[in-house]
């Protein structure tokens, strides 16, 4: 039996490329997935309407259960005190309070962790208490994919200049190497890539779904679809001239490969 998961991440409403809003809809539509992730800046300044628009756009789209987790654009950035005292206070309204982010089904055991930090404005952390957490929640879950979601990135391409994991990211991946994780789910850079870079986790890295602020390719999401032995991850890109997703990249990984 497959499984089907959508990732979408860095929408950023507040910047929008908003010719991508209806595609992306129906695309998710047609792919029909049983579970929809969404890992981090669903807002560009975590202001109250942004969250009330990013809301309505997520319980827009294809009904199934979702997997949110916030991202630095989604902290206040200019009002200090919000940021400093209650930083997810309209993320929770909308998503939840609950700061580990569960689903699992007969198959799938993932966890979405908050990486955000009120006192770094553009990257993340994670500390003990969490990793703790990550163990005791995956210990019973022995024959399940085990996928950890995140918005920052872990680990990062050698070709990558200028960017900076999230902190503790060596103590962090000592763990889930422990804990057998399969996947970590990312986003922040606005590149999709996907690699084990030397390590038994695989790395699978969103684009900006629906933002302006594209870096080095245009508009992005992930499909992944997990078999009993294998997964495919597959990455739509938009296409401007077609105003829609196609499929552009696939590729394929071993169960025994990872974990």
């Amino acid at each position: 039996m497959t499984t089907t998961l959508v990732q979408i991440s860095d929408l950023h409403f507040g910047a929008l490329n908003g010719a991508t809003l209806a595609p992306l809809q129906k695309r998710i539509s047609d792919l029909q997935p049983d579970l929809l992730v969404v890992s981090g800046d669903l807002t560009q300044r975590a202001r109250p309407h942004q969250f009330e628009e990013v809301a309505a756009f997520i319980a827009s789209l294809h009904d199934c259960p979702r997997l949110i987790v916030p991202g630095n654009h989604d902290v206040p950035l200019w009002n200090l005190w919000r940021r400093f005292i209650d930083p997810h206070r309209h993320f929770n309204r909308h998503f939840g309070s609950d700061h580990f982010s569960r689903f699992t089904s007969d198959s799938l055991a993932i966890l979405g962790i908050d990486t955000t930090r009120s006192f770094t404005i553009r990257n993340g952390r994670i500390n003990k208490q969490q990793l703790t957490e990550i163990a005791d929640f995956f210990a019973p879950h022995h024959n399940k994919w085990k996928i950890v979601v995140a918005h920052h990135p872990f680990v990062l391409p050698e070709d990558v200049e200028g960017e900076s994991v999230v902190g503790r990211a060596n103590t962090a991946l000592a763990s889930f190497l422990e804990e057998k994780i399969d996947l970590l789910l990312t986003g922040h850079r606005h590149v999709s890539w996907n690699n084990m870079l030397e390590s038994t986790t695989l790395t699978v890295h969103a684009g900006t779904a629906t933002s302006s602020r594209t870096r080095s390719e245009c508009n992005a999401f992930n499909e992944l679809r997990f078999d009993e032995d294998s997964v495919a991850i597959r990455t739509y890109h938009w296409q401007e001239n077609d105003l829609e997703f196609q499929l552009s990249n696939e590729s394929s990984w071993q169960r025994h490969q990872l974990g």
